[in-house]
């Protein structure tokens, strides 16, 4: 009988025999091209969360950069010799979304750490996901040992509070952002274990542990596709709208789970404005403005509210009203890609 790490790694692999000789691969010219001339790709996304049975409006903000990663100490590498180092380069994806629920603010951060080469290494190394609100906050983190995932909760809630565990090889939920942006044919396809979101794991205060999952990619129109993943046993699904062609940029997602009550809550998110930028150097008062073009407010409790046509900073606008995707503005001039990302960040 085959060891749950073994299943796993072969439903992996299914997608990868042919990664580096189809399409954009990791290290070719149009790769570095996009992701490694010192910018990262900025996407703000008009969010619809739910919770506690009601939808909330706020922002979700999906930063994706590649930087070299530590495999042992899990942590960044900010030397200058990374091979010397053993550094693994990886695509980073920080996304966060604000919202409001009543009178109190919440903010939510996912940090996921994807190795660019799918072939060698098949799994992310690294994710983690805090949640705070007015009532205390949260924290969970997963990190890839050789027996498996190492899970880290600490939380303000009693029964959640400082745990610490290891659970089985699996793909995670969180990866799939990445996945996408790397290599959708990465995505795993039929019948597969998973280790959850940790978002909706913290918000719905579930056990990280692995759960059977099924996932499909469908072909849409317009040059786009879509990949949905589902967790039949906890009524989850997740699925994202991209780009069918490199470099994939996401244009939605849709989250629905059902709730105690019995019925199916919905969170999406529909992007809005992307723009390629080193931001890690944009953070003097001057640079506020640049919060605007990003279909952000640059004062907190503005009246007039996040714009939400395109932008242009790094000749990459948002999604116009003229059509689909990234590099379009409203009028439908089409910018020149910008490029992503190397070199000191904060």
């Amino acid at each position: 009988m085959k060891s749950v790490k073994e299943i796993v790694v072969a439903s992996l692999l299914l997608g990868l025999s042919s990664l580096h000789s189809q399409g954009v691969a990791p290290g070719s010219e149009a790769f570095d091209k996009y992701w490694r001339q010192g910018k990262a790709e900025l996407n703000r996304f008009k969010l619809s969360q739910n919770r506690y049975g009601e939808t909330r409006e706020g922002d979700a903000v999906l930063i994706f950069v590649v930087e070299d990663f530590l495999p042992g100490k899990q942590v960044k590498y900010e030397g200058r010799d990374p091979r010397g180092a053993g550094a693994v380069p990886v695509l980073k994806l920080n996304q966060l979304r604000k919202f409001q629920t009543g009178i109190y603010d919440y903010s939510m951060m996912l940090s996921v750490f994807s190795p660019l080469d799918l072939v060698s290494r098949h799994l992310t190394l690294k994710a983690s996901a805090s949640v705070q609100d007015w009532c205390g906050h949260v924290w969970q983190q997963v990190n890839l040992r050789k027996n498996g995932y190492e899970v880290q909760l600490h939380s303000y809630f009693q029964k959640e509070a400082d745990k610490r565990s290891l659970v089985p090889k699996a793909f995670l939920v969180d990866e799939v952002w990445t996945r996408i942006r790397l290599d959708p044919r990465s995505l795993p396809t039929g019948g597969f274990d998973v280790l959850p979101s940790l978002f909706q794991a913290r918000l719905l205060h579930l056990p990280l542990k692995p759960a059977k999952a099924l996932g499909k990619r469908t072909d849409l129109f317009d040059g786009m596709s879509s990949y949905e993943l589902r967790i039949p046993s906890q009524g989850r699904s997740l699925k994202i709208t991209y780009e069918t062609q490199f470099p994939h940029r996401i244009d939605s997602f849709f989250e629905r789970w059902k709730g105690k009550d019995g019925k199916v809550h919905e969170t999406k998110g529909v992007r809005t404005h992307l723009v390629l930028l080193d931001y890690w150097t944009r953070h003097g008062k001057k640079d506020n403005p640049l919060r605007r073009r990003l279909g952000l407010d640059v004062e907190r409790g503005s009246k007039s509210g996040p714009k939400e046509k395109g932008s242009g900073i790094g000749g990459a606008g948002g999604k116009g009203s003229g059509g689909r995707g990234a590099g379009s503005n409203k009028d439908g001039n089409k910018g020149t890609p910008g490029q992503g990302a190397e070199g000191k960040k904060g």
